[in-house]
Formats: C-alpha cells, sequence, structure tokens
C-alpha cells in the first residue's frame, strides 16, 4: 500500500511511494550523512530511490570533505590502474562518435581525479572544463590534464563558466538528492542541441552479479537507474533521447560490473511523454535484496563463528560492507581492536568507538594472535597480498568473498 515520503520522488515528483527493505549503517565519527533509510519505490513511475532525510547540503558536505575518490590510488575516475582505465577509454570512444567538432564545449561534473578529461584532451579536443565538490580531486584534475578544473557542486557551477555544447555525468546522478533540480540545471547551461551523457549502475542487473550484499544500497547511491528511468527523467525535462544502452566493465574483484548510459539532446519543444512504469527494475532489487538477505545470513554465521574463539579482531576495511555488518551482524559484538583502512580520508578517525588505523600503524598494536577479517570483498586479494608481502602480517586472515555465490 503507498505511503507518503520522506522524499520526493527524484524522476516525477510524486509524494506517495512503497517500501522496498529498510537499511541501517554505523558510520564513522564526523560522517554527516543518515544512519539508516527505507528503499522504496515511486508509486506513480517505479523509480527506486531511498527515501532519506538528508538534505543535498550533507551530501554536498560529505564529497566536499570525505569524498573516497580523493585518493587516485584506491579509488577509480582517474585511470590510475588498467581496469579504470579500460573503462574511461571505453566511454570516451562512446561520446566521441557523437560529436561533430573537436572544438565542443564538454563539462565532466563530477570529474573526480581527471581520468575522462585526460583521454578527451589525448584525442585533440581542447575545450574542456571539469568541476567536482572535492577541492583534492579538483587539484588532482589540474595536475592530471592541466586542464581547468573547479571544487564546486553541481548546483553551484561558476557563473563565468558560461554554457556547454556537452556536459558529461558519469556516475554521478546516482549519488543525488535533488536529482529534478540538477537535471533542471543542466537545460540552463546547455546550448541549444547540446547533449548530455549519463552513466549510471544498472538497477537491474544487481541480482545478477552481486559483489558484497546490498553493495548497491548504501550510503552514497541514493538513485537506482534503469534505461526506462533515464528516458522519464530526462524527457519531463525536455530533453530528447538520442540513444541508451548497457557497458559492462571488469573491477578489481574479477567480476563485471554493469551500467546503463544515455545520451540525452537538448530540445526546444516540449518532450514531455508519458511516464513509463519501471516495473521491471523493481521486480529486479526485489530479487537484489532476497539474495543480498541469503549472503548475508552466511556472513554473520561465519563471524558468529569468530566471535566463538574470543580472538581481538582486526577488520581490515571501513567501507559500505563494514558499515552494513556493524549495523545488522554479530560484528557489532565482536571483539574488535581496531579497523584498518588505507584511505587517508578514514584513517585516523574512529568507527563503533574504535580507531581507525593506516596499515603501516598496525604494527605497534597488533598481537600475533589476534585476527585480520577483511570485509572488502572486491579487493579482498589485493589486500590479501598487502598483508603478505608489504606488511608481512602472520596473523591468521579471514575473508568474506567466498560467501557471495
Amino acid at each position: 500500500m503507498p505511503v507518503e515520503l520522506k522524499r520526493p520522488c527524484p524522476v516525477c515528483q510524486s509524494q506517495t511511494g512503497n517500501f522496498l527493505y529498510h537499511q541501517d549503517f554505523i558510520l564513522f565519527d564526523g560522517h554527516p550523512l543518515s544512519q539508516g533509510y527505507d528503499l522504496v519505490y515511486c508509486d506513480n513511475c517505479y523509480f527506486t530511490f531511498a527515501d532519506t532525510t538528508v538534505t543535498q547540503a550533507d551530501y554536498d558536505e560529505y564529497y566536499t570533505n570525505l569524498s573516497r575518490y580523493q585518493d587516485n590510488k584506491t579509488s577509480t575516475g582517474g585511470g590510475e590502474n588498467a581496469l579504470d582505465a579500460k573503462r574511461l577509454d571505453d566511454t570516451v570512444a562512446d561520446i566521441v562518435k557523437k560529436l561533430t567538432s573537436k572544438n565542443a564545449r564538454i563539462l565532466d561534473i563530477g570529474c573526480a581525479n581527471g581520468g575522462l578529461l585526460k583521454r578527451f584532451k589525448d584525442l585533440g579536443y581542447t575545450n574542456l572544463v571539469g568541476i567536482d565538490p572535492s577541492p583534492v580531486c579538483a587539484e588532482n584534475t589540474k595536475k592530471l590534464t592541466g586542464l581547468e578544473a573547479h571544487a564546486a557542486s553541481l548546483f553551484h557551477i561558476p557563473a563565468h563558466l558560461g554554457t556547454f555544447d556537452v556536459i558529461i555525468v558519469s556516475h554521478v546522478l546516482e549519488h543525488l538528492f535533488d536529482l529534478y533540480q540538477a537535471i533542471e540545471g543542466f537545460y540552463a547551461i546547455l546550448n541549444e542541441g547540446g547533449i548530455v551523457y549519463a552513466e549510471c549502475p544498472d538497477a537491474g542487473n544487481y541480482y545478477k552479479v552481486i559483489h558484497a550484499p546490498f553493495q548497491e544500497i548504501n550510503t552514497e547511491h541514493i538513485n537506482h537507474f534503469s534505461t526506462t528511468s533515464f528516458f522519464n527523467l530526462f524527457s519531463i525535462h525536455n530533453f530528447t533521447k538520442l540513444a541508451d544502452g548497457k557497458r559492462s566493465f571488469l573491477i578489481p574483484s574479477g567480476l563485471p560490473y554493469t551500467a546503463v548510459y544515455g545520451f540525452y539532446q537538448k530540445s526546444a519543444e516540449n518532450t514531455s511523454n508519458e511516464i513509463t512504469k519501471d516495473y521491471a527494475t523493481v521486480e529486479a532489487i526485489q530479487s537484489y535484496i532476497q539474495k543480498s538477505s541469503l549472503i548475508l545470513t552466511r556472513i554473520n554465521e561465519k563471524i558468529e563463528e569468530l566471535n566463538s574463539r574470543q580472538k581481538e579482531i582486526f577488520v581490515w576495511g571501513t567501507g559500505q560492507l563494514t558499515m552494513k555488518l556493524l549495523a545488522n551482524t554479530a560484528l557489532r559484538n565482536a571483539n574488535i581492536k581496531a579497523f584498518i583502512d588505507s584511505s587517508p580520508v578514514n584513517a585516523g578517525r574512529h568507527l563503533n568507538n574504535r580507531p581507525i588505523l593506516h596499515p603501516t600503524k598496525v604494527a605497534d598494536f597488533i598481537s600475533k594472535d589476534d585476527v585480520i577479517l577483511i570485509t572488502s570483498t572486491i579487493y579482498e586479494e589485493a589486500i590479501q597480498n598487502d598483508i603478505s608481502t608489504i606488511y608481512k602480517f602472520q596473523n591468521q586472515v579471514e575473508g568474506l568473498k567466498r560467501f557471495i555465490a
């Protein structure tokens, strides 16, 4: 039965929706986002999203000060590793097929560390600008590309930048609270006939390849897209679809990750069409919730077994899975000595009243009988390699990736 929503549907602005799942998190100290929300789907267009009371200002604060993309060695967007580089190469190759001039004025919103912009520059495009809410990312982009980059929210794009022929929002729209207003803003700064290229995780594919239980229902991804919801969103704002589709790329776990994309052109005419209800994506997310719940149960059984040994535990990883495990499994009762994270954004903080240590600091605290529990399934192999070859810890190491099957 539909209920009144805290947050209007980001696509069609409907005020009513239907409950799918409640997700809780334990967040590190100083985290500005919500410790939980209901996942819902709109009663009108069937778009799936987080019904959270967190504001766009809170998200702007988070991405300005705590963006995980600031560390270009452990994040994506800069093309620092071969997998990310190939993803960026493929994306740019598709976009340039839609461009008629290398003088096109291109704005990359959420440019992270400048990987996309660098590839455009290498292909001879010169009229390039990046913006990112993180000052660190904006500075990294300048260093990598030598191009103009600004630390700014997409809701406060510097007026002197003027208008553009192309706006790129690659893996950005899923992060926005004020999604409806964002598309209005794109329309305002696009030249006539200008194009938006949008790419987001494919919500219809979540259940087919699960990287971690409830990985996609997290603090950052609060909008869940398909090509249908892209069409609904952009057509409401007088954009015409030029093309859409799906792309798949490998991530460090060795598994494929699928995204949906669309090219939408600014139109002077009213292109608003009748809403297409996105039934298929709602059904796919329901399957994802069921499968994730089963995986989480298996992981919880393993953590309970670890707890029964009464060993002190170092938890390696403070990301999305860890925040969920602390809130929803026996990890909240584990004898955790400390957390370990190489991210400069997280190291030095506290999570669940325990310190977050950089790996280089762990040797001062760890004992030979302590257990290391790796809670990053995507980077599990890389972390195991670092433990044995770089830090040379001799401790028992437990991972969780094997429970995802």
